[in-house]
């Protein structure tokens, strides 16, 4: 009989989970929170493990690639001089400069019309029996079905779902390194730059970087230290980063990029965390953080 295999959400871990089950001969089946497959997404440099994994799945080569040809990074003074600083390019083994959509884009390729999946649906309970796995999902009109399963994998972040039915809130495992991120694409090249440019305004406890990508715009990735992540999470980013950033402001760049900010709703705006996970209680120990790269 035919192994069946609950995958919640479609990311890039999702869908790479749902490959590599179909061709072990499983029948997985995914479901994803949001109502239509989300694109876009933040700045990933791919490094020789991701490589690696793309290429055992077979995306690597449709993959689109956005390092540009002719990159330069540059150290930004408060002053408004600038230094030539290296980039992920002048690595040994550098890595490939993608969007997070971009893999997704790749990963969709290997699953579409292959591989069943259902949107606007979650798990609200999981129940462990003798051999198998017994889920009740619901449907965003609320109804509510259950279904058996050999296998319940959640691929749903930081905030999973799955993990909260199964092992309890996310209290219990976060554990905060008191940083904030917020990632989003630039609308406009940043003033002074050429395309193909990026820099880095680096300041105590805070900085803003800018990554330039081929045939993108330039995501910007701000970052700074808090004593309470979990608070500022739930707070609007725009206002926020423009307190945090208004004496760092070096020939408008910070607030050219939040005036971007502020007209997009494609940004990532949360705190890093590392998760531990109980042993003992069917699940290995691991720990992730929420880091463009990772």
């Amino acid at each position: 009989m035919t192994q069946r295999a609950l995958i919640v959400g479609l990311g890039i871990g999702g869908m790479s989970a749902a490959i590599a089950l179909k061709r072990q001969g499983w029948m997985p089946v995914i479901i994803e929170r949001a109502a239509e497959r989300r694109k876009g997404g933040y700045f990933i440099g791919l490094r020789e493990e991701g490589k690696n994994a793309a290429a055992a799945l077979e995306v690597l080569d449709i993959m689109e690639k956005r390092t540009p040809d002719h990159i330069q990074f540059w150290d930004v003074r408060k002053d408004g001089t600038r230094r030539r600083i290296a980039d992920l390019t002048q690595e040994t083994n550098a890595p490939i400069a993608v969007l997070r959509g971009d893999i997704e884009e790749a990963l969709w390729h290997g699953i579409e019309g292959k591989v069943e999946v259902r949107f606007g649906t979650v798990p609200v309970a999981i129940i462990n029996g003798a051999t198998q796995v017994h889920v009740t999902l619901q449907s965003d009109d609320g109804q509510e079905t259950t279904e058996t399963y050999d296998l319940v994998i959640g691929a749903d972040g930081v905030r999973s779902t799955v993990r909260k039915l199964i092992f309890g809130p996310d209290e219990v495992f976060f554990h905060s390194i008191g940083t904030m991120l917020c990632a989003f694409p630039l609308a406009r090249p940043v003033a002074g730059f050429k395309a193909g440019d990026g820099l880095m305004i680096a300041d105590v406890k805070r900085t803003l970087t800018v990554f330039p990508l081929e045939g993108r715009p330039s995501t910007a990735l701000f970052s700074y230290r808090t004593q309470h992540p979990e608070r500022a999470s739930k707070k609007d980013p725009f206002p926020t980063l423009r307190h945090i950033f208004a004496d760092l402001d070096v020939n408008g760049i910070v607030s050219k990029a939040l005036e971007d900010l502020s007209a997009t709703d494609d940004f990532l705006f949360d705190s890093v965390q590392m998760l531990k996970c109980l042993t003992g209680r069917k699940v290995a120990s691991f720990s992730w953080e929420i880091l463009p790269g990772a």
